[in-house]
């Protein structure tokens, strides 16, 4: 299993106004607009992407609920169970993804998580 976080980014983000960015699905995808994605997609309540040349995800929100954080859970058609949480505390957000996967996937799988979380909270600080 393969587990990882970002760094906090500042936000001015109160928990009424997070929920409702994160769990619109379009302000999402325009945080995973970012180089190591590719082919992303948003239909209906799901969203997919490839990880470059790694692995592919799709996401929809998840029925746990919480107003200091929102979830988006693997679907059951992607290989391995995996979810992204996006976390306010103290005005600041942090992004944890978690993945199950592999011993032979996580060699490549953990270093390139890792760069898109780099990325998005690049683009949360630009909000």
């Amino acid at each position: 299993m393969i587990s990882v976080s970002s760094i906090p980014v500042t936000t001015s983000f109160n928990n009424e106004d997070f929920n409702l960015y994160f769990k619109n699905l379009e302000n999402v995808a325009t945080l995973l607009e970012c180089k190591p994605v590719r082919h992303l997609k948003k239909n209906d309540n799901k969203i997919s992407f490839i990880l470059k040349r790694v692995a592919q995800f799709e996401f929809v929100l998840s029925k746990q609920e919480d107003e200091s954080w929102v979830q988006f859970d693997s679907t059951s058609t992607t290989t391995f169970k995996s979810a992204i949480r996006f976390e306010l505390k103290n005005s600041e957000i942090q992004i944890h993804f978690e993945t199950d996967t592999n011993v032979f996937m996580e060699l490549f799988l953990e270093n390139r998580i890792s760069k898109l979380l780099e990325y998005i909270s690049h683009n949360l600080s630009k909000i």
